[in-house]
């Protein structure tokens, strides 16, 4: 018996969400429904779609589609892991589907990466419905914790030194859920509290910054409160600025290295592109070249040979003339003188035919 779920009518899934997205909705057509439970925490939807492939749904909200994931997970994971000079333990909190895990591994640096997902239906789903994302959570250098988020920081990482991390994740569901508690100052408290020196934190936000503008305000207040008042922590201001200098160079070292690289790439490809570009204008020209030599001899050939036509036709003309006018002429006697002076008498002309050319060759006739 085909799975049914009730946001799935008529073939189309609808998203409404009057927290996260006031004042609009939004669909997907499905293909076919590949899992629907309620969880221990919530209600979990899995389907194919028609276009975005995957779709992975929690309480009604759309959390990745196979299309699209890549976006927010390289956004939300590159950004802080680039910025720090070099993020060895990395924390991400949520996340069940392994897309952000996925991004963390790309960076050689990074030696552990914890998971906490407090829903374990979401990570098995997910290793069997989105596996590009979630191949990442077997990997060798990641520990994945069933627990809370919120209570992990809580009871673990802000009290063990050893647990300290140097770039926290929060890869959480929307604030109008279970995850709200993520969107609260104590939160962040515990995560300022389970940073290194120098650690960064990243979170979710909001799903709309234009709607949402009252809840981006209030997280911006609490962190400004929670990291401004623990600055103290840190030392003076002249050991801040030069740890934040020195954070700033490093990031500036790193960035400057992958402009430089990517413009030596691209000048390589403009010069490949511009030897390819002389190459074939040389070849065009050679061609065209030949070619108008080809017709300018090809010209003068016709010149030559209508030329070679009229001047023939005029000497066969003349030749012609010639000859009828010589079998007109009275036939001369030939007079023989004494043989001591041995001159040349009398030129006869005689009269061959070769290839089609009449030619006129005069001989020497001699007594005897």
């Amino acid at each position: 018996m085909p799975l049914t779920h009730p946001l799935i009518k008529d073939g189309w899934f609808r998203e409404e969400s009057d927290e996260s997205f006031p004042g609009q909705a939004m669909r997907l057509r499905v293909a076919e429904i590949l899992h629907a439970e309620k969880s221990k925490f919530q209600d979990v939807l899995v389907f194919r779609s028609t276009d975005f492939g995957n779709v992975l749904v929690l309480d009604g909200i759309i959390q990745v589609t196979e299309r699209d994931e890549f976006a927010y997970q390289e956004m939300i994971t590159h950004v802080p892991l680039f910025a720090h000079p070099c993020p060895k333990k990395v924390l991400v909190i949520g996340g069940g589907d392994g897309g952000v895990l996925r991004e963390v591994l790309k960076h050689d640096c990074v030696e552990r990466a914890t998971l906490v997902e407090i829903d374990e239906s979401v990570i098995s789903l997910s290793k069997k419905y989105l596996p590009n994302m979630a191949k990442s959570l077997s990997h060798e250098k990641v520990q994945v914790v069933l627990a809370d988020g919120f209570e992990y920081l809580k009871n673990t990482a802000a009290k063990d030194e050893a647990d300290k991390y140097d770039v926290i994740v929060t890869d959480s569901s929307d604030p109008d859920g279970p995850a709200e508690a993520f969107f609260q100052k104590q939160y962040f408290e515990l995560l300022y509290n389970a940073l290194n020196a120098n650690g960064m934190v990243i979170s979710m936000a909001s799903e709309n910054i234009w709607l949402n503008i009252d809840k981006l305000k209030s997280l911006k207040d609490i962190c400004s409160q929670v990291f401004a008042q623990n600055r103290a922590d840190l030392g003076d201001k002249t050991h801040q600025r030069k740890a934040k200098s020195q954070v700033l160079a490093q990031l500036h070292h790193r960035v400057e290295s992958v402009v430089a690289r990517r413009q030596n790439a691209l000048q390589q490809i403009i010069n490949h592109s511009l030897e390819l570009l002389f190459f074939s204008l040389h070849q065009l020209r050679r061609l065209r070249g030949a070619e108008r030599a080809r017709l300018e001899f090809g010209e003068m050939q016709s010149r030559e040979l209508k030329r070679g036509q009229l001047s023939l036709a005029r000497d066969l003309v003349d030749v012609d003339a010639q000859l009828q006018h010589r079998a007109q002429a009275p036939v001369q006697n030939v007079e023989v003188l004494p043989p001591q002076r041995r001159p040349v008498l009398v030129r006869v002309p005689v009269v061959h035919q070769v290839r089609d050319l009449v030619l006129v060759q005069q001989r020497r006739l001699h007594p005897g």
